[in-house]
């Protein structure tokens, strides 16, 4: 990914008098470049008739390269890189109970790099890039079960998610937002699905999740341990109907609904406005005909 980022100021003066929302003097001028690389493994055995077990391994690299083109005066030079590495195992065992009938246990390591607008301002306030922010990583383990019920699929699991370096929110002053890392946070929850083909025309899907997210570490004032992840529904459901007819020609109709509960959380000292629980409906129509 390549990014010509430019910043000006909002504003000219001239005559003694500020002219407001204005585009004025250049202040950043850089060419910023990101890539990765991720190779990766991965393998399965059939340990018995009714045993299975997937293994994988990924070794995941991410490199960010900044040009500074604007060195003017007392701004410096503020060029600079940075990389992230990281090995991302994960293995799942699956049991089958009956035919129609399995449960499952799996773990796997996961890894979220910063962007590049989170790079791109320090929480101090001072010119260059925000290197001192460091990707977050994260343990997941999940167990669960799915059993097919005539032409429906029901499942069930249940999940735990560690994070090590939560990359948040610093600051947000004057139209410039910085990140920093918050710490630990954990997830857990549970989740529930139906995904049932009443005819061949005819299908509709159902979920709901139950989410704990909280914070496990204090991050200055505003993070306190205990606290729950603003923005982060403790309860969502997702429903989707849609039919697909004929061979030739395919017509469907997609009507989701989605539930969000309050997603507010204590931030202090700060009062902040509360994030309410929302419904959502959006109905789609189309039209194909197949070749």
């Amino acid at each position: 990914m390549t990014e010509q980022r430019k910043g000006y100021e909002n504003f000219v003066y001239q005559n003694g008098v500020y002219d407001l929302g204005t585009k004025g003097d250049m202040r950043r001028n850089e060419r910023n470049l990101m890539w990765n690389l991720d190779p990766y493994i991965q393998t399965h055995w059939q340990l018995t008739s009714a045993l299975g077990l997937d293994a994988g391994a990924r070794y995941s690299s991410v490199w960010f390269d900044s040009n500074d083109r604007y060195v003017v005066g007392k701004n410096g030079d503020d060029s600079g890189e940075a990389s992230y590495h990281k090995w991302l195992p994960a293995a799942a065992l699956k049991y089958a109970m009956t035919p129609q009938w399995n449960v499952y246990l799996s773990a796997g390591r996961g890894f979220e790099t910063p962007t590049i607008n989170e790079l791109s301002y320090r929480p101090d306030g001072q010119s260059g890039l925000n290197f001192a922010l460091q990707p977050a990583t994260n343990t997941t383990v999940e167990a669960g079960s799915k059993w097919q019920v005539g032409t429906g699929m029901a499942s069930l699991s249940v999940f735990n998610t560690d994070t090590k370096n939560e990359i948040v929110v610093a600051a947000s002053d004057n139209g410039r937002t910085s990140y920093q890392n918050a710490g630990k946070t954990r997830r857990r929850g549970v989740e529930l699905g139906w995904d049932q083909q009443f005819a061949p025309a005819w299908r509709a899907k159902l979920a709901w999740t139950l989410l704990d997210a909280t914070y496990r570490e204090n991050a200055g004032d505003a993070i306190q341990s205990g606290n729950r992840i603003p923005g982060e529904a403790a309860h969502e459901k997702r429903e989707k109907r849609f039919t697909i007819n004929r061979e030739k020609l395919r017509f469907w109709l997609l009507l989701p609904e989605q539930y969000v509960t309050e997603r507010s959380a204590p931030i202090p000292p700060a009062p902040m406005p509360p994030l309410a629980g929302c419904r959502k409906r959006d109905g789609t129509l189309a039209l194909k005909s197949a070749i």
